[in-house]
Protein backbone atom coordinates (compact mmCIF):
# COMPACT_ATOMS: atom_id res chain seq x y z
CA UNK A 1 0.00 0.00 0.00
CA UNK A 2 1.29 3.31 -0.87
CA UNK A 3 -0.43 5.56 2.14
CA UNK A 4 -1.07 4.42 5.70
CA UNK A 5 -3.29 7.21 5.44
CA UNK A 6 -6.08 6.02 3.07
CA UNK A 7 -8.97 4.00 4.16
CA UNK A 8 -12.28 3.14 2.68
CA UNK A 9 -14.63 6.07 2.59
CA UNK A 10 -18.54 6.84 1.19
CA UNK A 11 -18.92 9.92 -0.97
CA UNK A 12 -19.40 12.87 1.59
CA UNK A 13 -16.98 11.71 3.98
CA UNK A 14 -13.74 12.80 2.26
CA UNK A 15 -11.03 14.46 4.87
CA UNK A 16 -9.54 17.49 4.14
CA UNK A 17 -7.59 19.99 6.13
CA UNK A 18 -6.39 23.47 5.77
CA UNK A 19 -3.14 25.49 6.57
CA UNK A 20 -1.08 23.44 9.06
CA UNK A 21 -0.98 19.66 9.30
CA UNK A 22 -3.53 18.74 12.12
CA UNK A 23 -5.94 21.99 11.15
CA UNK A 24 -8.96 19.49 10.38
CA UNK A 25 -11.97 20.91 8.38
CA UNK A 26 -15.37 18.93 7.44
CA UNK A 27 -15.31 17.62 4.32
CA UNK A 28 -18.56 20.20 3.35
CA UNK A 29 -16.17 22.75 3.96
CA UNK A 30 -14.87 24.64 0.56
CA UNK A 31 -11.56 24.31 -0.35
CA UNK A 32 -9.96 27.88 -0.41
CA UNK A 33 -6.42 29.34 -0.91
CA UNK A 34 -3.95 26.57 0.40
CA UNK A 35 -6.79 24.05 1.41
CA UNK A 36 -5.52 20.66 0.64
CA UNK A 37 -6.37 16.96 0.74
CA UNK A 38 -5.08 13.76 1.81
CA UNK A 39 -5.15 11.09 -0.85
CA UNK A 40 -7.40 8.18 1.56
CA UNK A 41 -9.40 6.08 -0.76
CA UNK A 42 -8.78 2.58 -1.78
CA UNK A 43 -9.22 1.67 -5.03
CA UNK A 44 -13.00 0.80 -6.65
CA UNK A 45 -14.08 -1.25 -9.34
CA UNK A 46 -11.59 0.51 -11.76
CA UNK A 47 -9.82 3.86 -11.49
CA UNK A 48 -9.75 6.41 -14.12
CA UNK A 49 -8.34 10.23 -14.37
CA UNK A 50 -9.22 12.68 -17.03
CA UNK A 51 -7.88 16.59 -17.04
CA UNK A 52 -8.92 19.49 -18.70
CA UNK A 53 -12.57 19.04 -19.90
CA UNK A 54 -13.16 22.45 -19.62
CA UNK A 55 -17.41 22.43 -19.43
CA UNK A 56 -18.69 25.40 -20.86
CA UNK A 57 -15.92 26.69 -22.53
CA UNK A 58 -17.36 27.66 -25.80
CA UNK A 59 -14.04 29.11 -27.07
CA UNK A 60 -11.87 26.05 -26.27
CA UNK A 61 -14.76 24.23 -27.93
CA UNK A 62 -13.82 25.35 -31.44
CA UNK A 63 -10.10 25.78 -31.24
CA UNK A 64 -10.77 21.49 -29.96
CA UNK A 65 -12.46 21.52 -33.51
CA UNK A 66 -15.81 20.89 -32.46
CA UNK A 67 -18.67 22.51 -34.67
CA UNK A 68 -20.19 23.56 -31.07
CA UNK A 69 -19.95 23.87 -27.20
CA UNK A 70 -22.79 21.60 -27.33
CA UNK A 71 -20.82 18.76 -29.40
CA UNK A 72 -17.83 18.98 -27.34
CA UNK A 73 -19.95 18.40 -24.05
CA UNK A 74 -21.93 15.70 -25.42
CA UNK A 75 -19.34 14.07 -26.64
CA UNK A 76 -17.10 14.35 -22.72
CA UNK A 77 -20.39 13.15 -21.60
CA UNK A 78 -21.00 10.27 -23.24
CA UNK A 79 -17.37 8.99 -23.42
CA UNK A 80 -17.30 9.35 -19.15
CA UNK A 81 -20.87 7.65 -19.27
CA UNK A 82 -19.69 4.76 -21.78
CA UNK A 83 -16.37 3.66 -19.76
CA UNK A 84 -17.03 5.05 -16.06
CA UNK A 85 -19.74 2.51 -13.65
CA UNK A 86 -21.21 4.00 -10.19
CA UNK A 87 -18.37 1.91 -8.15
CA UNK A 88 -15.25 3.05 -9.94
CA UNK A 89 -13.29 6.01 -8.74
CA UNK A 90 -12.75 8.92 -11.88
CA UNK A 91 -9.80 11.41 -10.42
CA UNK A 92 -10.45 14.64 -12.22
CA UNK A 93 -7.41 16.39 -12.84
CA UNK A 94 -8.30 20.02 -12.58
CA UNK A 95 -10.08 22.62 -15.06
CA UNK A 96 -13.53 20.61 -14.93
CA UNK A 97 -15.47 23.85 -15.43
CA UNK A 98 -14.56 27.05 -17.15
CA UNK A 99 -16.99 29.69 -18.17
CA UNK A 100 -19.73 28.06 -17.64
CA UNK A 101 -23.37 29.53 -17.57
CA UNK A 102 -25.29 26.61 -16.46
CA UNK A 103 -24.80 25.18 -12.80
CA UNK A 104 -22.07 22.77 -12.05
CA UNK A 105 -24.93 20.13 -10.69
CA UNK A 106 -26.43 19.68 -14.26
CA UNK A 107 -23.03 18.14 -15.61
CA UNK A 108 -22.07 16.07 -12.77
CA UNK A 109 -25.17 14.78 -11.65
CA UNK A 110 -24.78 13.34 -15.42
CA UNK A 111 -20.92 11.98 -15.24
CA UNK A 112 -21.27 8.71 -12.55
CA UNK A 113 -18.10 6.93 -10.02
CA UNK A 114 -17.03 8.32 -6.96
CA UNK A 115 -15.42 11.08 -8.29
CA UNK A 116 -11.65 12.77 -6.86
CA UNK A 117 -11.45 15.91 -7.47
CA UNK A 118 -7.74 17.77 -8.12
CA UNK A 119 -7.76 21.91 -8.14
CA UNK A 120 -7.24 23.36 -11.44
CA UNK A 121 -6.05 26.97 -12.23
CA UNK A 122 -9.82 27.45 -13.80
CA UNK A 123 -11.93 26.19 -10.15
CA UNK A 124 -11.81 28.31 -7.89
CA UNK A 125 -14.64 30.50 -9.08
CA UNK A 126 -17.59 27.87 -9.34
CA UNK A 127 -15.82 26.14 -6.20
CA UNK A 128 -17.18 29.20 -4.43
CA UNK A 129 -21.18 28.27 -5.17
CA UNK A 130 -20.89 24.83 -4.79
CA UNK A 131 -21.48 22.19 -2.30
CA UNK A 132 -18.47 20.04 -2.95
CA UNK A 133 -19.08 17.41 -0.46
CA UNK A 134 -22.39 16.37 -2.31
CA UNK A 135 -20.15 15.18 -5.16
CA UNK A 136 -16.32 14.64 -4.87
CA UNK A 137 -15.09 12.32 -1.82
CA UNK A 138 -12.00 14.11 -1.28
CA UNK A 139 -10.54 17.59 -3.33
CA UNK A 140 -7.35 19.45 -2.70
CA UNK A 141 -4.24 20.50 -5.26
CA UNK A 142 -2.38 16.93 -4.36
CA UNK A 143 -3.86 14.19 -4.07
CA UNK A 144 -2.40 10.30 -3.64
CA UNK A 145 -3.71 7.17 -4.53
CA UNK A 146 -2.88 3.69 -5.70
CA UNK A 147 -4.83 1.63 -8.46
CA UNK A 148 -3.66 -2.05 -9.17
CA UNK A 149 -0.70 -2.01 -7.16
CA UNK A 150 0.70 1.22 -8.50
CA UNK A 151 1.44 4.20 -6.50
CA UNK A 152 0.69 7.59 -8.37
CA UNK A 153 0.23 11.18 -7.19
CA UNK A 154 -2.38 13.77 -9.11
CA UNK A 155 -1.81 17.47 -9.62
CA UNK A 156 -3.29 19.48 -11.86
CA UNK A 157 0.08 20.94 -13.10
CA UNK A 158 2.99 18.65 -14.32
CA UNK A 159 5.99 18.61 -11.32
CA UNK A 160 9.55 17.91 -11.14
CA UNK A 161 9.22 15.06 -8.22
CA UNK A 162 6.43 13.43 -6.15
CA UNK A 163 5.31 11.17 -3.70
CA UNK A 164 7.65 8.03 -3.81
CA UNK A 165 8.74 8.91 -6.79
CA UNK A 166 12.46 6.98 -6.46
CA UNK A 167 10.21 4.17 -5.46
CA UNK A 168 8.20 3.68 -9.00
CA UNK A 169 5.45 5.84 -8.09
CA UNK A 170 3.49 7.30 -11.28
CA UNK A 171 2.64 11.02 -11.49
CA UNK A 172 -0.78 12.00 -13.56
CA UNK A 173 -1.15 16.16 -14.80
CA UNK A 174 -3.45 18.21 -16.68
CA UNK A 175 -2.73 21.80 -17.41
CA UNK A 176 -0.78 21.77 -20.74
CA UNK A 177 -3.47 20.33 -22.87
CA UNK A 178 -1.75 19.14 -25.84
CA UNK A 179 0.75 22.18 -26.16
CA UNK A 180 3.91 20.92 -27.06
CA UNK A 181 6.01 23.87 -28.04
CA UNK A 182 6.70 25.62 -24.23
CA UNK A 183 10.29 25.28 -23.48
CA UNK A 184 9.97 22.96 -20.42
CA UNK A 185 8.10 20.31 -23.05
CA UNK A 186 11.52 18.69 -24.02
CA UNK A 187 12.69 17.87 -20.51
CA UNK A 188 9.12 16.89 -19.04
CA UNK A 189 9.19 14.30 -21.81
CA UNK A 190 12.47 12.96 -20.27
CA UNK A 191 10.95 11.93 -16.98
CA UNK A 192 9.71 8.24 -16.57
CA UNK A 193 6.06 7.52 -15.18
CA UNK A 194 4.98 11.47 -15.64
CA UNK A 195 1.67 11.23 -17.85
CA UNK A 196 -0.39 13.56 -19.32
CA UNK A 197 -4.51 12.78 -18.43
CA UNK A 198 -6.20 15.62 -20.94
CA UNK A 199 -8.88 15.06 -22.61
CA UNK A 200 -7.06 16.89 -25.91
CA UNK A 201 -4.68 13.69 -26.08
CA UNK A 202 -6.99 11.09 -24.48
CA UNK A 203 -9.56 11.23 -26.79
CA UNK A 204 -11.97 12.93 -24.76
CA UNK A 205 -12.93 10.26 -22.40
CA UNK A 206 -11.27 9.06 -19.04
CA UNK A 207 -8.41 6.71 -19.11
CA UNK A 208 -6.84 4.16 -16.62
CA UNK A 209 -3.51 4.14 -15.43
CA UNK A 210 -2.15 1.10 -17.58
CA UNK A 211 -3.43 3.20 -20.44
CA UNK A 212 -1.59 5.86 -19.76
CA UNK A 213 1.44 3.79 -19.14
CA UNK A 214 1.52 1.73 -22.49
CA UNK A 215 1.06 5.02 -24.09
CA UNK A 216 4.13 6.77 -22.48
CA UNK A 217 6.55 4.00 -23.17
CA UNK A 218 9.52 4.34 -20.92
CA UNK A 219 12.77 7.07 -22.59
CA UNK A 220 15.91 5.89 -22.94
CA UNK A 221 18.73 7.35 -20.28
CA UNK A 222 20.37 8.30 -23.54
CA UNK A 223 17.59 10.99 -24.11
CA UNK A 224 17.72 12.34 -20.62
CA UNK A 225 19.72 15.77 -19.76
CA UNK A 226 23.25 15.50 -18.87
CA UNK A 227 24.19 17.20 -15.40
Amino acid sequence: MCDPRRADVRPGAGRCFQGEAGEGRSSGAQAEGGAFCYGMLKSGDMDYFIADTHFGHARLSAQRGFPSLEAMETRLVSNWQARVQPADHVYILGDLFCHNTLPPSRYLEQLPGVKHFVIGNHDRAWMRTENLSRWFVEWGHVLEGESQGLCFTCCHYPMLDWYRRRHGAHLVYGHIHANTTDPYYPYLQTMERCHNAGVDVTGYRPVTLRELIARDRPRPDSARPQP
